[in-house]
């Protein structure tokens, strides 16, 4: 017979303390920016407590690989599929059709087990999209489950050669992993944050904790204790986004959890303050609350699409709670009584199974249908699309300086251009507002019998001369520079969004669209050192400067002046106002602030003259246009933006021929000269 470990309740108070810090940090909650930390303390949980079971089951000869793969379906299983299957159908009715899409590929890959590498290729988890991702914290569990799959198995093998043999190698693999986090944050850094070599070591630091080696009592006892919880609570309040994760920053919370878990027995002052009722009570439902916290908060924003507040993250942090309540004491519960005769080993494995395929169904489903656009009108189809409706170009063209900028710039504008010709006569540069106009102007020049290649750089305007506290831009945008100084590309187009330059601040058009965030700052102009934004002065220098120098390398020269702002997400708000019958045919906001924003920065960029220097204005086109003082940000079912300020390809294609024609025409008059 196998006994089962002492239960100790501080465990699941720290388990408590673990699910809280992550659901006030998707809250927003202030004072947890580093709360998904709660993860990595989970980590530490199950391997410690997985592998105090192992243990005992070897020390006692009576390890069943089936027996411990049956235990953990029926702690993991049941919630997890009760929570998919509920938001499955929940989201069949409220999604549209590119969400539901992209849910179904996510709920595919969560029933597979491999939610970690799906969501490792589509999506960063410290970005703001990933608010709205029903399903991203199942990355966690992925990762869990195939720690479950093959530790047992390697602990068996290694088992055979003694309990010490098997610490040490534990101990080298969680080292090795460790490693491999540290050189993964670096190099690729959103690989590192999800896939299962690079946190292994974190559950591994759990499993060499149960092997107990270290023992002590008395108030080193209590001091360590203490230290854990310090550690835990410190990375969660001062950790952030840009916290290296994992990395040995992440030691602080992982080996705080191991010092709890040796030190923080029931007698000790943390062990009596994690053994609190209410601290126990949210431990034992962790599990279910944590499975249900993300699709609440995702679909309420969804449905939203703005701030959520303080009084609206609380409320749904409650109702987290208790759907975790109600999961616990209805679905895991009585799925764990193994004396229930329809619960027995055999109906367990073949439901188990079972769920598995319905899940996949409805997720392929979903993939396959295209979300099921037939469930909405044609506006709001065709507003969903706009969300989609980018430069397809973009990510193999569109870099970050970082992990994915290339070192060969010539090889990879092979694949970056458009046209018949084998070498680009024209280039885009500058940054993702570039990217959005790349592909249509490229179309248009291709008519032309121009080939155009794109080289963007995320949050990087095409100038020489400052960085960013994001974006070390002068790295990437000097290599850029550099190489089209030496090639034959005869025109260059410059463009971004050169108001970030005087404001460092969001949009507002005063209409309720205010756009979120601020771009990153400080910005450093090497020469005058200014701090959170450039002085009007600053900034005329640095175009300046930065013009004159494209202009030194004796290419053609095309600016592209600013592109209006939205302020709100244009799908979205089309989208709530169809739902609202309040969508008359047009969305639009105030050309009068667009004028007041940028007419500073324009007369800027028209103080610089050049026969070889071109300026076109997208402004002419999008403002005033359809209709008098407002620039336009959909007409009928063509929606001109695909975010609040990024144009979709049938924007860019409002003015992508005249560009192209601009173009040619600079080409003709200097090949004359």
């Amino acid at each position: 017979m196998i006994h089962s470990i002492h239960y100790r309740s501080e465990i699941d108070g720290l388990r408590a303390i673990s699910v809280l810090c992550v659901i006030f940090f998707h809250a927003g909650l202030f004072g947890f920016s580093g709360g998904y930390i709660g993860v990595d303390v989970f980590f530490v949980i199950s391997g410690y407590l997985i592998t105090k079971i192992l243990i005992k089951e070897h020390e006692q000869n009576q390890f069943s690989y089936l027996r411990f793969v049956e235990r953990r379906i029926r702690r993991i299983f049941p919630a997890l599929f009760f929570m998919l299957l509920v938001v499955g159908i929940a989201s069949y009715f409220t999604l549209l059709p590119s969400d539901l899409k992209s849910f179904g590929e996510s709920l595919t890959a969560t029933a597979l087990f491999i939610s970690n590498v799906f969501f490792w290729r589509t999506t960063n988890y410290f970005s703001q999209a990933s608010e709205f991702i029903l399903l991203i914290h199942t990355w966690s569990l992925a990762v869990e489950e195939q720690y479950y799959i093959f530790f047992p198995i390697l602990l068996a093998i290694v088992w055979q050669f003694g309990r010490s043999t098997t610490f040490w190698t534990i101990a080298i693999i969680a080292v090795l992993s460790l490693l491999l986090s540290e050189w993964g944050w670096r190099n690729k850094s959103i690989a590192n944050f999800f896939l299962s070599p690079f946190r292994a070591w974190e559950i591994l630091l759990g499993s060499l904790a149960a092997f107990g080696v270290i023992q002590c009592r008395g108030k080193l006892q209590n001091l360590l204790a203490g230290a854990g919880l310090v550690m835990i609570i410190g990375s969660a309040v001062f950790f952030d986004d840009y916290t290296p994760t994992p990395s040995v920053y992440i030691l602080l919370p992982t080996v705080g959890s191991v010092l709890i878990l040796l030190f923080a027995q029931s007698d000790t002052h943390v062990g009596r303050i994690l053994s609190l009722k209410p601290l126990v009570g949210i431990g034992l439902i962790s599990y279910s609350t944590y499975l249900w916290h993300q699709p609440i908060f995702a679909l309420t924003r969804l449905n939203v699409q703005s701030d959520l507040g303080i009084t609206v993250s609380i409320a749904l942090i409650f109702l987290s709670i208790a759907i975790g309540y109600f999961s616990w004491r209805y679905i895991e519960r009585p799925f764990r009584n193994k004396s229930l005769p329809f619960l027995s080993r055999r109906i367990v494995f073949a439901t188990s199974l079972g769920l598995i395929l319905i899940l996949c169904v409805m997720g392929v489903s979903a993939i396959y249908f295209k979300g099921f656009p037939a469930r909405f009108d044609s506006v709001i189809t065709a507003a969903d699309n706009a969300q989609l409706d980018k430069n397809p170009l973009r990510p193999t063209c569109h870099f970050s300086i970082g992990e994915r900028f290339p070192k060969d710039i010539g090889s990879t504008l092979q694949n970056c251009k458009i046209g018949q010709n084998d070498t680009p006569q024209v280039i885009i540069l500058g940054d993702s507002h570039a990217s959005a106009i790349s592909y249509q102007t490229a179309l248009s020049l291709a008519e032309l019998g121009y080939t155009t290649a794109q080289f963007t750089i995320s949050g990087c305007l095409p100038f020489l001369g400052y960085s960013t506290t994001q974006y070390d831009c002068e790295l990437g945008n000097q290599k850029v520079f550099e190489y089209i100084r030496s090639s034959d590309i005869k025109t260059v187009i410059l463009a971004g969004r050169f108001v970030n330059l005087i404001h460092n601040k969001g949009f507002n058009n005063t209409e309720g669209g205010v756009e979120l965030g601020a771009p990153p700052k400080p910005l450093y102009h090497f020469e005058t050192g200014s701090g959170d934004a450039f002085s009007p002065e600053d900034a005329e220098r640095f175009l300046e400067k930065g013009l004159k120098k494209w202009l030194a390398t004796d290419k053609n020269i095309v600016v592209v002046h600013p592109i209006p702002e939205a302020g709100w997400n244009v799908p979205k708000k089309v989208i709530s106002l169809k739902l609202a019958k309040e969508y008359h045919g047009f969305l639009g906001t105030k050309s009068s602030l667009f004028k007041d924003r940028t007419e500073n920065l324009s007369a800027m960029l028209e103080n610089i003259a050049d026969a070889k220097l071109i300026h076109f204005k997208p402004a002419e086109y999008l403002c005033d246009s359809i209709r008098n003082n407002q620039c336009a940000n959909s007409f009928k079912d063509k929606i001109f933006y695909y975010d609040d300020d990024h144009l979709s390809n049938k924007g860019a294609a409002l003015f992508s021929n005249q560009l192209a024609k601009t173009i040619d025409e600079l080409h003709q008059s200097t090949a004359n000269q």
